[in-house]
């Protein structure tokens, strides 16, 4: 699927990964009331449990192999 695709599952709360992405996904996070954070934003969450803030590229943006992640 395409990114605007994959960004529509990511607002629903799901989680989504390029093909060739092991180990690694990217979220949506919704800031609550007691986040420090006043916007959402996304970041690439590791299957290990690490989690960095994450900013798609232009292949990214362009790329049509992006996936829901189901694990």
């Amino acid at each position: 699927m395409d990114f605007g695709k994959a960004l529509e599952l990511l607002k629903d709360e799901r989680r989504v990964a390029r093909n060739g992405w092991v180990g690694a996904w990217i979220v949506l996070q919704i800031p609550n009331p007691h986040s420090k954070m006043t916007h959402p934003y996304l970041y690439m969450e590791y299957k290990r449990g690490s989690k960095i803030p994450w900013l798609p590229s232009q292949v990214d943006l362009l790329a049509e192999d992006w996936d829901e992640v189901r694990e």
